[in-house]
């Protein structure tokens, strides 16, 4: 063979081989938009798969020899053109081209000689109108609307849906829809067409139905205010299931929303819409639907100053309320005889009520064999209540119905009238002074930035070092048609200026951050030993905290500082003493260097993490919580002193506590040593393998950090070294995932604490953060805190190794009271008065 030839035939060899390699891919595209993209199913034998095409990160798909695909419309298909009066496709790739049928048992035919094709569903267009006449399952004060769009024959309409709304408060209701798998007969509602006909249309929905927002500013209550931040209830449509978000929310959303507790809607409710829509799909089986909300959400509020809480109405200032139960009424299409109605409790305060107040029917969510396996969480609260009743239950319950009240709710406050001097204070909290009014014999604290005083009426103000333009701490003001001052109680008042008004400012404290020379003993040693403090005038330095700080991790692992009472002889912690040897080092930048934390979802790897991170609501939050404290500590200290609250702990019972503490230590004049720490991980149920049943998992960052599953202040009086306890909270909202012996460690003696047992009736709700107290010893003994002071705090750290090579970070310390000290003006940097409330 000559060399022409075998060149000629390696060429041809080239090209063969080059064929087969690329012979049998075909490509099919379809749009970014989700209105105009079909649904698109892997033909598997006798059986279709859809394809997840939200997971590509390309419009496209892939298809390799002989492979099949099924592909539909709701309408038709708008591209290609030649098959635009079909609304299913199958598409098989051969010979690296594309063949059509629009029949399942009917023969393919060449698309074109073409490797690709594009699949565009014609754009469904529904409109809304008011109904001809009122629906029979609406209340009479709401507007009946119907979801509809005119045939494409021109004669009669299709109807998508009919909603119930209240115009007058502009809020969502109930709607009426179908849920049938893929290529039902029953794909539209059967009730809308044979009584209902669409009246005037309503035009530009989303202008006149704005989307909703809700914050903590729609709410007077300071109380609502807070329990809205822990709850993190929002706006968010009835219809949550990806099948239909599309066809009802991208137009209709600000019809259907309402307010809800993430924990729910994210959790339990998940769990019965994806169990509903596996069951419609694999059982074949149409519901039509009626999904609706009812009732007014409570929550727990202390009324006129006492101790008990009260359930009221949450009504925002618009007087708008809260949902406090979602509904589903299903009915089956073809067996108009299997009804029954799924109710999810909106609401995080199951503990406040008997489990009869809000289960009102015999839960048969385990009868309805779909649903059986699923519903074992059913009952857990942080997961959302959810149960499930016959429909003739339902109805003499009388409880499913919409509410909506206009409640007066009157709330303690001081009523404030035109007077003849008026203080000003700045919003800066860390120059803003303390200012205190009479009311009466009682010392009321004033928080905001201006106060107007009467003629004759006096307050107190207080600076931590001094005012900003006065050479004192603690001045006296009164009204008398002009502005007087005196800073000694017994003094006589002076005038201070001819104006009624006066601008009150605190000089700046400024605290600095230092390594320590020495390890602090209750310290574990791998962790770094911080005191914030400051040079004196005597070349000393003061000490305000010890920080122990994890620079590995960058978290704070405890601080050591004093809760004393005005003018006490304790006013910064006994066992760091003022030094005049120089520190370490001098910490500068701190916001930069140990900051900023922040987090979000996206931190989690695990997406089970990420709804729960969305639905628990965690943040970064300083250990040191106290109001009085707050501008000392976290105006300079904050990033270091921060690490991952569960809010309903934070905002609820741990305030009770601190807030009784900070009465105590005025009202007993009681100062505290305060090691204030956390421990353990916290762990969120999580399922494996698509198992039904939860595991528990530590919750960890990507970043390899933790959340902490205890947070605990160990007190020991500063002139008594035996009165000596320790406060814990549970920082998690999976308390039911747990035996109570598996959370509380210790023989619970918060009842036995007489500043704090009058408040601990509220420690075991969960929403409202678990609590429980420990002797110190019993702390100890269960080896459960890591990071705790155990021995004398001059005593060197205990390091052992445990089995498994681990560091037992348990630190053998003690808090034990030193001798009194004198506190010059140099040193008493926490003169305060204390604001007058009850608990």
């Amino acid at each position: 063979m000559s060399r022409k030839s075998k060149v000629y035939y390696l060429n041809i060899f080239i090209i063969l081989c080059l064929i087969t390699s690329i012979r049998g891919i075909c490509r099919v595209r379809y749009p970014a938009d989700l209105s105009l993209r079909p649904d698109i199913y892997k033909i598997v034998g006798s059986h279709t798969i859809k394809i997840n095409l939200e997971a590509n990160s390309v419009n496209y798909i892939e298809l390799y020899e002989n492979q099949e695909i099924e592909a539909q419309c709701n309408i038709k298909f708008e591209i290609p053109e030649k098959y635009e009066t079909s609304n299913q496709l199958y598409i098989k790739c051969f010979n690296n081209y594309i063949y059509i049928k629009t029949n399942k048992n009917g023969a393919y035919n060449l698309h074109a000689y073409t490797s690709e094709i594009n699949l565009v569903c014609s754009f469904i267009k529904w409109n809304l109108y008011e109904s001809s006449n009122n629906y029979t399952w609406c209340s009479s004060n709401v507007i009946s609307y119907i979801v509809a769009r005119p045939k494409h024959s021109q004669f009669g309409y299709d109807y998508l849906a009919g909603i119930c709304y209240d115009i007058n408060n502009l809020a969502f209701s109930s709607v009426y829809y179908t849920l049938a798998p893929q290529h039902s007969e029953y794909m539209l509602p059967s009730n809308l067409t044979t009584s209902y006909a669409p009246g005037l249309e309503i035009k530009y929905i989303k202008e006149t139905f704005p989307s909703h927002s809700i914050s903590s500013k729609d709410f007077d209550n300071e109380q609502f205010q807070n329990m809205f931040t822990y709850t993190n209830y929002s706006y968010s449509s009835i219809i949550q299931m990806p099948k239909l978000n599309s066809t009802f929310n991208q137009e209709f959303s600000s019809l259907l929303e309402f307010v809800w507790w993430p924990n729910l809607r994210l959790n339990n409710w998940k769990r019965y819409e994806t169990a509903l829509e596996k069951h419609v799909e694999s059982d074949k089986q149409a519901y039509d639907i009626i999904a609706g909300v009812s009732a007014v959400l409570k929550a727990p509020i202390i009324e006129n100053c006492q101790t008990n809480f009260t359930m009221k109405d949450v009504i925002s200032k618009s007087d708008n309320t809260i949902p406090l139960y979602v509904w589903n009424y299903l009915q089956a299409r073809g067996n108009s005889s299997n009804e029954f109605v799924i109710i999810g409790f909106n609401s995080p305060f199951n503990e406040f009520y008997s489990l009869e107040d809000i289960i009102f029917c015999p839960d048969k969510c385990q009868e309805i064999s779909w649903l059986a396996n699923v519903s074992s969480s059913f009952r857990y609260s942080v997961m959302g209540i959810i149960f499930c009743c016959n429909v003739e239950d339902v109805k003499s319950s009388k409880r499913l119905y919409v509410l909506y009240l206009n409640i007066l709710i009157i709330f303690c406050t001081i009523t404030s009238i035109k007077a003849d001097c008026k203080i000003h204070l700045p919003a800066d909290i860390s120059i803003r002074p303390r200012v205190y009014k009479y009311v009466g014999s009682k010392l009321i604290n004033v928080k905001n930035n201006y106060i107007i005083l009467h003629y004759n009426q006096e307050i107190e103000a207080y600076c931590d070092v001094e005012f900003e333009n006065i050479a004192t701490n603690q001045l006296f003001v009164k009204c008398m048609n002009s502005i007087q001052t005196k800073t000694n109680k017994k003094h006589s008042y002076s005038m201070y200026s001819y104006e009624s008004a006066i601008n009150l400012r605190c000089s700046t404290i400024k605290w600095k951050l230092y390594e320590s020379s020495e390890k602090f003993t209750w310290c574990p040693f791998y962790l770094t030993s911080y005191f914030a403090g400051r040079p004196s005038s005597l070349n000393n330095y003061i000490f305000l905290a010890g920080i122990c700080y994890n620079t590995y991790d960058q978290s704070v692992s405890s601080v050591y500082y004093t809760l004393a009472p005005k003018h006490s002889v304790y006013m910064k912690p006994s066992n760091l003493k003022n030094s005049s040897t120089p520190p370490l080092l001098e910490i500068q930048y701190i916001d930069e260097s140990f900051g900023p934390n922040n987090i979000t979802k996206d931190d989690f790897v695990n997406e089970q993490f990420q709804n729960m991170f969305t639905y628990t609501n965690y943040g970064y939050s300083s250990i040191i919580q106290m109001p009085k404290l707050n501008s000392t500590f976290n105006q300079q200290f904050s990033s270091l002193l921060e690490f991952l609250w569960w809010p309903n702990l934070r905002l609820n019972n741990w305030r009770r506590y601190e807030a009784a503490l900070e009465k105590h230590v005025e009202g007993d004049k009681q100062a505290y040593d305060i090691v204030a720490g956390i421990s353990g991980v916290m762990e969120a149920p999580s399922t494996e393998n698509c198992q039904t049943n939860y595991t528990m998992e530590e919750v960890i960052i990507k970043t390899d950090s933790t959340i902490p599953l205890y947070v605990w202040n160990y007190l020991q009086a500063s002139d008594n070294s035996t009165n000596e306890i320790v406060i814990i909270g549970l920082n998690s909202p999976f308390n039911e995932f747990y035996a109570e012996k598996d959370i509380i460690f210790c023989p619970d003696i918060c009842h036995e604490i007489p500043w704090l047992k009058k408040i601990s009736s509220t420690f075991r709700y969960n929403v409202m953060g678990i609590i429980f107290c420990c002797n110190v010893e019993d702390v100890k003994t269960s080896k459960r805190l890591n990071g705790f002071p155990n021995t004398d705090l001059k005593s060197k750290p205990v390091e052992t190794l445990d089995s498994g090579n681990n560091l037992n970070t348990s630190v053998e310390t003690d808090l034990k009271a030193k001798p009194t000290e004198t506190v010059d003006n140099e040193n008493n940097f926490f003169e305060n008065e204390e604001e007058e409330e009850d608990y």
